[in-house]
């Protein structure tokens, strides 16, 4: 589930999630495409249930529905993603709230079981 992307992208995804709104959107707005493939490779592996996520996040990202497929999609440019998350109303920052925390997870799950 955890591609090296997602793993060496983590930090910032982290810093990301804390940020308030305002900042998270000045921060997409010049965030390098590699950030915007992780977040929407974070997004396919959501649809995909790849990532454990608890009932109560998923029903407060069900309202976002539409955006998470548009943004997992790969037929969209890096502009169409960065204008998607940079929307007011939420998006990024209930998505990150939600799948950060279970991503972490599931990392250090794997590593564990390296060892």
């Amino acid at each position: 589930m955890a591609s090296e992307q997602v793993r060496s992208h983590l930090g910032v995804l982290e810093y990301l999630r804390d940020l308030d709104e305002s900042q998270r959107i000045t921060f997409i707005k010049t965030a390098s495409p590699q950030i915007l493939r992780v977040i929407s490779e974070l997004a396919l592996n959501l649809l995909h249930s790849n990532i454990k996520v608890s009932n109560e996040n998923l029903q407060k990202l069900k309202k976002h529905k539409n955006k998470i497929i548009k943004l997992s999609q790969r037929k969209h440019s890096t502009q169409t993603r960065r204008n998607l998350l940079s929307m007011r109303g939420g998006l990024l920052g209930t998505f990150l709230a939600a799948v950060v925390p279970s991503v972490i997870s599931a990392i250090i799950a794997a590593t564990q079981r390296k060892k």
